[in-house]
């Protein structure tokens, strides 16, 4: 029943969001004709703009569904307005690309982008408005998800706190089940302020004759398989059951509960990438490799000739990399140095200013003239882009280390390549010359991995710039 109905209230919450995009589509039209004296929703580009409300209409509900913000019981405000500005620009890259593929004309930015602010602002405040009026019900004692808690554990305990501190999430622990008949209370700290209703063995009998929503099983001496008999008993009544499953050796990663042929798995994960959010970042990865790539074929046939007229040797750099867990591919740069740098680092290596697995020197007089001038504006890096195209890279991500490097890592080193190696990232815009330490670089590179966001992307994308253009942590 209560499925029934929270499918019923999504439904009804979807139909109101396809209304928001009917009526933010209007309004943006209404304001460019005021704003500019254009014809508006009565004018032939209307008829013609039309199939943008139909995509949109058909697109947005989909994307929202897909990346959970129907589900936003669990969610906070921000994570929910986040997800849906997310789901639009997705939704406009999806338009803009079949007005290229069909030829479509008039078709208007300026609407678009009306039509995205709009949007985003009313089904975000719609949400909100949902959120507070669920929680008005919640302290009149309605809309709570009735949960009991099985065994009396340190998992327990956390979750019982994260449900009192969460109160958003509507649920309410009316009682506590013992593993078995040992007494678990002494070592229990929250015993006395919920009652035990009885062991496992007497779970059948509790949920026959109490209103339950949920059974959290938070069991320390119970695997899945001998919980298995109680659980389908469980699913039978149409209660609601949840396995809990914590390790607390477990630090860094994030966990993921996945089903492989009916037989669930728990993944931990050394990065907080969801797959809608690679998606993004594959997206972005591929708007700005075209751009690059094209800027890149720009600038090969200049800066290819003025390479040839300075030095013997190619245009182009070619070296072995490590990238994503292991993977080795062929980094392309725009020669800088002279074709018998590799067999001079020999001697160089006494005058590293790197501690560690990296070598930097300052002045290094490997360089050609042409390549003090590529490296000083970062022009040497434009070939990357062909890496990003080929999916071997990302705009954004660790710095892509070269395989004698690898030799030399220590075991929490390897974690910056549980990501794609970028063009640029936290190092290059943090003061790359300051750095000495290697240790310190690869503590950038998981701080960012831990931390990863669009926004944390478009930020490090906006400090390369700038740092570009200042010509900062340039050797």
């Amino acid at each position: 029943m209560l499925k029934h109905y929270s499918y019923g209230i999504k439904r009804a919450i979807m139909l109101v969001d396809v209304m928001i995009l009917v009526f933010a589509y209007c309004v943006s039209i209404s304001l460019r004709s005021a704003l500019f004296g254009i014809e508006g929703m009565h004018s032939p580009e209307f008829q013609n703009l039309i199939w943008i409300l139909l995509v949109s209409s058909l697109a947005v509900p989909y994307i929202f569904s897909v990346w959970g913000i129907y589900d936003f019981r669990y969610k906070t405000f921000w994570q929910c307005a986040n997800k849906i500005f997310f789901s639009h620009v997705i939704n406009f890259m999806l338009i803009t690309l079949i007005a290229y593929l069909f030829r479509i004309s008039h078709f208007s930015r300026l609407i678009m982008v009306g039509f995205i602010l709009i949007s985003v602002s009313l089904q975000s405040l719609f949400r909100l408005v949902i959120k507070q009026r669920l929680s008005e019900l919640r302290d009149r004692g309605y809309n709570y998800r009735r949960t009991l808690i099985v065994g009396l554990s340190d998992v327990a305990c956390r979750i019982i706190s994260s449900i009192e501190q969460n109160v958003h999430w509507g649920l309410r622990v009316d009682g506590l089940i013992r593993e078995d008949d040992e007494d678990d209370e002494g070592r229990f700290p929250l015993a006395g302020k919920y009652p035990i209703l009885g062991s496992l063995v007497d779970l059948r009998d509790i949920l026959m004759r109490e209103v339950v929503d949920n059974v959290i099983f938070c069991t320390s001496r119970k695997s899945f398989t001998d919980l298995k008999e109680i659980i389908l008993d469980i699913e039978a009544m149409g209660i609601a059951s949840h396995v809990a499953i914590a390790n607390p050796a477990i630090r860094i990663s994030s966990t993921f509960l996945g089903i492989i042929d009916g037989i669930p798995l728990i993944t931990y994960s050394p990065i907080k990438l969801s797959p809608f959010d690679l998606m993004i970042k594959n997206l972005i990865d591929l708007v700005g490799g075209v751009i690059g790539g094209a800027i890149f074929l720009i600038l090969y046939p200049i800066i290819g000739i003025a390479i040839k007229l300075d030095s013997p040797g190619p245009v182009l750099f070619k070296q072995k990399r490590m990238g994503e867990n292991g993977r080795i591919f062929t980094l392309y740069k725009f020669r800088s140095m002279y074709q018998d740098a590799e067999q001079r680092k020999a001697e160089l290596l006494a005058r590293n200013q790197l501690q560690g697995a990296v070598f930097k020197i300052a002045e290094d007089p490997r360089i050609t003239r042409v390549g003090k001038f590529l490296r000083k504006f970062s022009l040497d890096e434009w070939p990357q882009f062909i890496n990003v195209l080929k999916r071997e890279m990302s705009l954004i991500g660790t710095r892509p280390p070269t395989l004698d490097e690898v030799e030399k890592y220590d075991l929490w080193h390897k974690r910056r390549l549980s990501m794609k190696p970028g063009l640029t990232g936290l190092w290059q815009i943090s003061g790359r010359n300051t750095i000495t330490n290697f240790d310190d670089i690869v503590k950038l590179d998981l701080k960012y991995i831990d931390n990863w966001s669009v926004w944390y992307d478009l930020y490090i994308l906006l400090k390369t710039l700038l740092v570009t253009l200042k010509r900062e942590g340039v050797y």
